[in-house]
């Protein structure tokens, strides 16, 4: 079973930086690459508030969005409020460890 796992670990830290940077223990370049991802989540986001959301108000019914939204919030239903806490709890000890009060912040 070992044997069947070590391929598959490896590629994921070879195509994910930051894997290598944890499994090197290496918490500059941890960081680096969190920062490089918050980068990234908020270009994404202010896509989504400024391209994607618009469109989809231009194009959809109020129904439609209106039925979208109730299966979203089925599917965070379905997977219950301990799976936001988990990623919640995650961030937190992460910056716990890798960074200090001021620069979580900023």
């Amino acid at each position: 079973m070992k044997a069947l796992l070590k391929r598959p670990i490896k590629e994921v830290i070879e195509d994910h930086p930051i894997f290598k940077a944890l499994a090197d223990n290496d918490p500059d370049k941890v960081i680096e690459h969190l920062l490089k991802y918050r980068e990234l989540l908020t270009d994404h986001i202010k896509k989504e508030d400024e391209v994607l959301y618009p469109w989809i108000e231009r194009q959809m019914a109020s129904d439609q969005i209106e039925a979208m939204h109730r299966a979203f919030l089925e599917e965070e239903s379905r997977r219950g409020p301990e799976t936001s806490s988990k990623y919640e709890n995650l961030i937190e000890e992460l910056e716990n460890k890798l960074f200090t009060r001021e620069e979580v912040q900023s």
